[in-house]
């Protein structure tokens, strides 16, 4: 079981800045939100928002029982998905729930931002999709291989996927 800790080093000096407990399990992505927030999801089904400046939590979102495992921007929505499968959409204001998307028969190990206003998704049941504009529906799927994909991401000016599978294979798209 993980420690659910963050770690933020100070690069220039090699040096460790701050070390915060943000989670109860496995602290599984993080991200840096444009205002400065930083956003961390994990095993215990919560989303944590905090100035790291202070360490102090800005917001604490029950997101699940289940464990999150992903976490992304799109245009000014934040995005998560994780282990029931469910893609969410929560305000970046206030953090409060905008939207479900559903779609995915297992779980959801990655979401990534295409551009402005795509998103994608790769799950545990083999499938890759990438949503609509409207973030409403899938507009693509695609299997991913041989082996369910672990993680997504895109290169260059969004025209590039590559995607990582449970066997170490990366392929692009």
């Amino acid at each position: 079981k993980s420690d659910g800790l963050i770690q933020i080093w100070d690069e220039s000096e090699n040096k460790l800045q701050m070390q915060h407990e943000v989670h109860k399990d496995a602290v599984h992505d993080l991200l840096f939100l444009e205002n400065g927030k930083l956003v961390t999801v994990g095993g215990d089904g919560v989303m944590v928002v905090l100035d790291p400046s202070t360490t102090n939590v800005v917001h604490k979102i029950r997101v699940d029982s289940e464990a999150i495992f992903s976490v992304t921007v799109v245009g000014g929505t934040v995005v998560t998905a994780g282990q029931d499968g469910i893609i969410r959409l929560w305000s970046m204001s206030d953090f409060a729930l905008i939207d479900e998307l559903r779609g995915h028969d297992d779980w959801i190990w990655s979401v990534d931002s295409v551009g402005d206003n795509r998103l994608a998704s790769v799950s545990r049941d083999g499938n890759i999709r990438w949503w609509s504009s409207e973030l409403s529906s899938a507009s693509t799927v695609r299997t991913s291989g041989k082996l369910p994909a672990s993680d997504i991401a895109f290169v260059w000016d969004d025209k590039l996927a590559v995607v990582s599978e449970f066997d170490s294979d990366v392929q692009p798209l």
